[in-house]
């Protein structure tokens, strides 16, 4: 048999805006030309609502989060963020988390797992950044009712598996 290659289809990228439920979504990454790792090509959400805004980052690394700092949609920091890569090291970078301010980290990450995530240096930087910081490992399930206002409500009506 031969090796044939294939050509990828030509794709046009095209910035996404949507509106779900009462939500405003836009897709922030990936960039038109994704590069790196699969994690690096992770779909990255800002999802706002009532006035509040979170950041769902995926699996994205240092890398991708440097490609997030210059994006407008950013620049009034979130009132949420999903921690990117379950906690890796490799991700929540002390510039990113400056940048972005978090009201509240929420990290989403199976009890004992084998990666040793979230790691001690991105909870400690998330504490720097003045975080207060959800793990599902710990809490279970963790949900975030936004309220008039700008306020949240956090309960974790399940206990982790």
């Amino acid at each position: 048999m031969g090796t044939e290659q294939r050509q990828a289809p030509q794709t046009q990228v095209v910035p996404v805006r949507a509106r779900l439920a009462g939500w405003l979504l836009r897709v922030l990454s990936p960039s038109a030309a994704p590069s790196g790792t699969d994690n690096g090509r992770s779909l990255v959400l800002l999802a706002e609502t009532k006035g509040t805004r979170a950041l769902l980052t995926g699996d994205i690394e240092a890398a991708g989060e440097q490609e997030l700092l210059g994006a407008e949609a950013l620049a009034k920091g979130v009132d949420i963020l999903k921690v990117a890569h379950h906690g890796s090291q490799t991700s929540s970078a002390a510039v990113f988390l400056r940048a972005v301010r978090p009201r509240l980290a929420v990290i989403s990450v199976g009890a004992g797992n084998a990666f040793g995530h979230p790691h001690a240096a991105v909870l400690a930087r998330l504490r720097s950044a003045g975080a207060p910081t959800l793990r599902t490992d710990l809490a279970g399930e963790v949900v975030v009712s936004i309220l008039g206002g700008g306020s949240l409500r956090v309960t974790a009506p399940g206990a982790p598996r």
